[in-house]
């Protein structure tokens, strides 16, 4: 069945190849490497994760690459809820000044493990004693953009490829606006998910299950719903201060949960970074 879904993805992908301009090639290689540091505080839909995240200053990197057809991005700066969302990486199959389709690879599900983990991908969190480690995903998909001047439409059907393997779907809406030397960006996404991945992550099996954590699993797919805020000021040419606040509704599949919270996730960060 894996090797069933990763056809139909790559039979979805074929004939948009097929038919992709050649003139929308970039030859000139382009690149960019942003390096800073942020402050995060969150509550997160996982209980435990709060004391993990939050706190000291945290080193972050932004990676950009364009080649070709090639690219590596830290996505669109509306879409980014925390300065340490993963590098984007993709290949655009069709491109046109205001859309486009894409080819995408990314971690989209950060992994968690009560036990100490040499694993970078992998948080640590100590009052989860007994659950399995979960590990972070590698979702591979396909993405379509629309932009015209501050609209930015998004919707993607991704499937891991690592884990869990399942789908989920993202439909985002964002807006750039400026106000002063201010860049304010407003966003919004929907993330349907199916039960499969609910359950890898926020299941609990009846090995897991401890007085206080009852056996757990969820017999339908669930949604998040985000809206989040993003103000870029630039201190200087190559200095910017980056202030963000996002808020996460999860569906009742993922709140039933023993291991989450009911009540909405919250995140919000302060950063400033260098851009080379």
């Amino acid at each position: 069945m894996r090797l069933k879904g990763s056809i139909v993805l790559l039979c979805l992908f074929l004939p948009i190849t097929l038919f992709a301009e050649p003139g929308t090639e970039n030859a000139k290689f382009e690149w960019q490497l942003d390096i800073g540091n942020y402050a995060m505080y969150s509550r997160s839909l996982l209980k435990g994760m709060d004391s993990e995240l939050n706190g000291p200053l945290n080193l972050h990197i932004f990676i950009y690459v364009n080649y070709k057809r090639f690219f590596i991005e830290p996505g669109p700066i509306q879409k980014r809820i925390t300065p340490v969302a993963a590098d984007v990486m993709g290949f655009r199959l069709h491109e046109t000044e205001q859309q486009q389709w894409a080819f995408i690879l990314n971690h989209y599900h950060l992994g968690f493990t009560p036990a100490h983990s040499r694993d970078p991908m992998q948080i640590e969190i100590p009052s989860l004693t007994g659950l399995n480690a979960r590990k972070t995903d590698l979702a591979v998909g396909l993405r379509f953009q629309h932009q015209q001047g501050p609209h930015l439409l998004s919707v993607s059907l991704l499937k891991d490829q690592k884990v869990h393997y399942d789908y989920f779907a993202e439909l985002y809406y964002g807006y750039r606006l400026e106000l002063a030397n201010w860049d304010l960006y407003l966003s919004s996404e929907l993330t349907l998910y199916r039960a499969d991945l609910i359950n890898y992550y926020y299941g609990v099996t009846e090995a897991e299950a401890r007085p206080g954590r009852p056996f757990y699993q969820s017999s339908h797919g669930g949604q998040r719903l985000h809206f989040g805020a993003i103000a870029a000021y630039p201190l200087s040419k190559r200095w910017i201060v980056e202030l963000g606040s996002g808020m996460n509704w999860y569906s009742s599949a993922f709140t039933q949960s023993p291991l989450t919270r009911k009540a909405p996730e919250l995140i919000g960060y302060t950063s400033v970074r260098y851009v080379f």
